[in-house]
């Protein structure tokens, strides 16, 4: 499956407004590759990806990019893996 398809498919924001061309009966614009590549690192990370799984998927240059995008994500994965113990899940 191609990157595009991924994010398209999983993020929730494409998943109700798939690509589509700027003339659309909604108005919505198509999301640019930028768009499309951050929203595949950031579900990436919430699946549970690592770092450099992410980069070697999406081809960010460096680790620093991939973590930009990733913080919110792996934040919120933390948190929920640290409630488990607790039975808060």
């Amino acid at each position: 499956m191609s990157l595009l398809a991924f994010a398209e498919r999983q993020t929730p924001r494409y998943t109700r407004y798939p690509a589509v061309s700027p003339d659309n009966d909604a108005g919505l614009p198509k999301p640019s590759a930028h768009e499309l590549r951050k929203a595949a690192a950031r579900r990436l990370a919430e699946a549970g990806c690592s770092p450099h799984q992410i980069q070697a998927i999406t081809g960010h240059e460096s680790l620093a990019e991939v973590t930009r995008y990733t913080t919110a994500a792996d934040q919120e994965r933390i948190a929920r893996e640290a409630m488990k113990p607790i039975g808060e899940d």
